[in-house]
């Protein structure tokens, strides 16, 4: 199914339209700040932190991990993070 019509089913369906996936620059830029999070407090981000930076990257991570599981992450994306972040990144955050 192409991107187009999976949108415009999604819209029919719910009424909501589905959220535009990040270009490849902002996404690799969201990805290299998980990282370097990683590599500083060595545990992946948590949407719940107090710390306002930590839950963006989590929910970021939370928004990818989602479009996974409905299928609208590509497999490029997806062990891209995997790399980065190791299987953990499946499990909720």
């Amino acid at each position: 199914m192409d991107r187009d019509l999976m949108h415009e089913l999604a819209w029919q369906i719910t009424g909501l339209p589905v959220p535009a996936q990040q270009d490849e620059a902002d996404f690799a830029a969201a990805l290299h700040r998980v990282e370097t999070f990683l590599a500083e407090y060595r545990h992946v981000p948590d949407p719940k932190a107090g710390d306002a930076y930590e839950a963006r990257l989590g929910s970021w991570l939370d928004a990818e991990r989602a479009a996974d599981e409905h299928g609208a992450l590509s497999q490029k994306r997806r062990e891209r993070i995997q790399q980065v972040v190791g299987p953990e990144w499946r499990a909720a955050g």
